[in-house]
């Protein structure tokens, strides 16, 4: 009788090697807390996962066989990944500079519009223009939105301020653009650029908030009316890259607007060098070539199209 009692009658191998009871001693700890040499409770887990790997959505599993990598080897592959990122950001701000260098070659802005001409568009879109005739040359006097009225010293200190802060990150005009050039080719793309060197400016900031929603129902009939004007692309692009606050992303209008000014340019045939004629209405069989000039500033603003599009 003693002998019986005696006897192994534990389970074989086999069987204990599902028991959760009979492994949970041998189990220490799994192979990520092993990694990192943490505390592990497989122990008492088992073979549920451990608390650590539960927490942190990560797979458990205990491996006997299981050697931790040495720390060596992960360094080396972080850092690898690292340097790679890095250059990849590297690549795509060179890119950006040669976009930035390229258009910056530009000979000028446009044919510019005779001067007289002013006063036939004093009043589109709801603004007022005023000039003043001194030594031959025109000034404005002031501008009006909404209420908003800017004295010329204002919008020289704006157009300076936009040229010096923003022109030089997406220059798609002309470097030698004043506030008259700017008006005579779109009364959009004039208050665009004062608007939006108005939000940072030190002095002017205060008329930022003063002229958003005369702006924006500028900008609306622009949109609604169809854009097809180089010049009026021109406006809503940097519109997009400096938009108007908005309180979330999923309520911010820029990126349809930006779709607008691609498919406005698509129509107008920016995308076609060579193919002018083709999109122009105002141009017939018998018309004149298109001018160096205009060549230059369909590229740019295409240029432009595809970087805001795409950034």
């Amino acid at each position: 009788m003693d002998s019986v009692e005696s006897r192994d009658v534990r389970p074989p191998q086999s069987l204990r090697s599902k028991s959760g009871n009979t492994n949970r001693s041998k189990v220490k700890a799994c192979n990520r807390c092993r990694q990192y040499k943490v505390r592990c409770d497989s122990a008492i887990t088992f073979p549920d996962t451990c608390s650590r790997c539960k927490k942190k959505g990560l797979d458990c599993n205990v491996d006997s066989a299981f050697k931790p990598t040495p720390t060596r080897n992960l360094l080396e592959e972080v850092t690898s990944q690292l340097t790679s990122i890095q250059q990849t950001l590297q690549q795509r701000d060179s890119s950006v500079y040669v976009f930035q260098e390229h258009v910056c070659r530009g000979i000028s802005l446009a044919a510019r519009p005779n001067v007289d001409s002013m006063n036939n568009n004093s009043r589109e879109l709801g603004f007022i223009a005023k000039q003043l005739t001194a030594d031959g040359n025109s000034v404005l006097e002031r501008q009006e939105l909404g209420g908003v009225v800017l004295e010329s010293s204002t919008i020289s200190d704006l157009v300076e301020h936009f040229r010096a802060n923003h022109w030089r990150y997406f220059p798609i005009l002309d470097e030698d653009f004043s506030a008259t050039t700017l008006l005579q080719a779109s009364p959009l793309l004039f208050w665009t650029v004062v608007s939006i060197s108005s939000r940072y400016h030190v002095s002017h900031s205060h008329l930022y908030n003063k002229m958003a929603e005369s702006y924006t129902k500028l900008l609306a009939e622009a949109l609604v009316t169809s854009l097809r004007s180089i010049h009026a692309i021109q406006a809503v692009l940097y519109h997009c890259l400096w938009p108007l606050p908005v309180k979330t992303q999923d309520s911010d209008p820029s990126w349809t607007q930006c779709s607008l000014a691609v498919s406005a340019a698509l129509q107008l045939g920016l995308h076609k060098p060579g193919f002018e004629k083709e999109y122009m209405r105002e141009y017939s069989s018998n018309a004149r070539a298109i001018s160096p000039e205009e060549k230059n500033i369909r590229s740019k603003t295409w240029m432009g199209c595809v970087y805001v599009s795409t950034r």
